[in-house]
């Protein structure tokens, strides 16, 4: 076994590879901010071949580092980081919300939101999407998403309070300053009052993009974020399983997709089977015509 293994360190250390599949698991966003960081390893740490007669091989072979390979060990951190169980919040910055975890795009989850608000049959929301992208995309609104959006990490996988309250001050004066120094639009009214939902449906999209490898499509966890978002903003409970009606091929594109797939492949196998029962049924009636042909032709003695 230790043979083994020496000879499984010496591939990893001499002949690193860069896998180019897409795993169900992980989205795509963060397999393309690893396939990138991995890129970069192997430019800047250039993998040295093995080169010579057999003794020198063996010699090189049996000085080779067997420490853990970077390589290796960016693998299983970026694995460990996108689940929201394990990940590791970045200090609490008091100059500007942090961004979102594992390199996702915050102008792609308010793409996520936008196409979440359409009316699936009609293809129109209750305002232009060039008007909820500004909205969502302004300065306090960004801000009270992003902060919400740790508040919330914080309040389910690592409490801690005193930056739960520096969370909640920010996020308290950013929404005094949409109320009151925002510039005004034509759809003010019904986009104050769908705050609560819209930042619900932000917080979901963000939780299922930033960490694909965690479950989110619970009960416990879409009322959690819509009580929370609708006790702060308008200070009452909102109705019960409102994300019932929510868009999930919006918000949670890499779940849907992969389900899709699922369904794909076991109506292909159900397929095959009918398609197999179908042609065995074929068979079995074939041969009692043939069968009852046979007795016809002997004179019917049988039949």
């Amino acid at each position: 076994m230790a043979r083994f293994r020496r000879l499984e360190v010496v591939n990893l250390t001499a002949l690193p590879m860069v896998p180019l599949d897409e795993p169900l698991g992980v989205s795509l966003i963060a397999q393309n901010a690893l396939k990138d960081a991995m890129r970069k390893n192997l430019k800047d740490n250039v993998p040295s071949c093995l080169v010579g007669s057999i003794q020198q091989v063996n010699q090189v072979i049996a000085d080779a580092d067997l420490s853990p390979n970077p390589l290796v060990h960016s693998l299983k951190t970026a694995d460990k980081n996108l689940l929201a169980e394990l990940y590791q919040y970045p200090s609490f910055d008091d100059s500007r919300p942090n961004n979102l975890p594992n390199g996702v795009d915050f102008c792609d989850l308010v793409g996520n939101v936008i196409l979440a608000e359409k009316n699936p049959l009609s293809g129109k929301s209750f305002c232009s999407g060039r008007e909820l992208e500004k909205f969502l995309s302004s300065p306090s609104v960004r801000a009270i998403w992003l902060d919400s959006f740790w508040w919330i990490f914080h309040e389910r996988y690592q409490p801690k309070k005193e930056v739960q309250s520096k969370l909640f001050d920010r996020i308290a004066q950013n929404y005094a300053f949409l109320l009151f120094c925002e510039s005004r639009t034509h759809y003010e009214e019904a986009l104050l009052k769908r705050l609560p939902s819209l930042l619900s449906k932000a917080l979901y999209t963000s939780f299922c993009c930033c960490f694909p490898q965690s479950w989110f499509n619970t009960h416990e966890f879409k009322s959690d974020i819509c009580n929370t978002m609708s006790l702060w903003i308008s200070g009452i409970y909102p109705c019960p399983h409102s994300y019932n009606s929510w868009d999930y091929s919006k918000l949670d594109p890499e779940r849907f997709r992969r389900e899709e797939l699922m369904f794909q492949r076991r109506r292909l196998l159900k397929g095959r089977d009918m398609s197999f029962l179908t042609a065995r049924r074929h068979s079995v009636w074939k041969a009692t015509q043939n069968r009852r042909t046979c007795c016809h032709h002997d004179g019917g003695l049988s039949c």
